[in-house]
Parts: C-alpha cells; sequence; structure tokens
C-alpha cells in the first residue's frame, strides 16, 4: 500500500507516492543482511 502527499496540497500539484515505513523496511532490512553476505569483490 502506498501513501499520497501533494504538493502543497493543491489540486493538479505534483504527487509523492511512497511506500509505507513497514514497506520501507520491508525493503531495506533484507538488503542491509544480503550485504553482510556478499563480499564487496563479488
Amino acid at each position: 500500500m502506498c501513501s499520497v502527499r501533494t504538493a502543497l496540497g493543491e489540486p493538479g500539484g505534483a504527487v509523492h507516492l511512497d511506500h509505507t515505513p513497514e514497506r520501507q523496511r520491508l525493503r531495506t532490512e533484507p538488503r542491509a543482511c544480503f550485504a553482510e553476505l556478499v563480499p564487496d569483490n563479488a
């Protein structure tokens, strides 16, 4: 699920779609774990 924020809250303004904090953690935590397992020169 995504949250929607509009610039200045005006109709027709720019829209920024963003993941919820829970979804953001689901993306970053596995990446950090994987980065620890794989050497830099792999």
